[in-house]
């Protein structure tokens, strides 16, 4: 099919077209999980780690067993320093 043939089609296609709300959680909860990957990656050596909940919030805890709810990325960088006990310059991770 040619370019001009392909724009004009109107059908959507199954793997670009997402209005299923089970698809659309799916899509949430994968990416969720990969943001919560890096983040690990990331504050590992700080001995904090990051682990998803089933809400829209993340649960911060570190090794002693402290732990705190953060429901963003500043948030997240708050409670890692806070439970790491030391200022963390996430400029300066990688």
């Amino acid at each position: 099919m040619c370019g001009l043939c392909g724009s004009l089609n109107e059908d959507s296609h199954w793997a670009t077209d997402i209005t299923d709300k089970d698809a659309i959680d799916r899509v949430k909860k994968l990416n969720k999980l990969k943001r919560t990957k890096i983040l690990n990656n990331l504050f590992r050596s700080y001995g904090v780690s990051v682990r998803p909940s089933s809400g829209s919030f993340y649960v911060v805890a570190n090794k002693k067993g402290g732990s705190k709810v953060a429901y963003n990325l500043d948030s997240i960088l708050e409670a890692c320093e806070l439970l790491a006990g030391r200022s963390i310059d996430p400029l300066n991770m990688i």
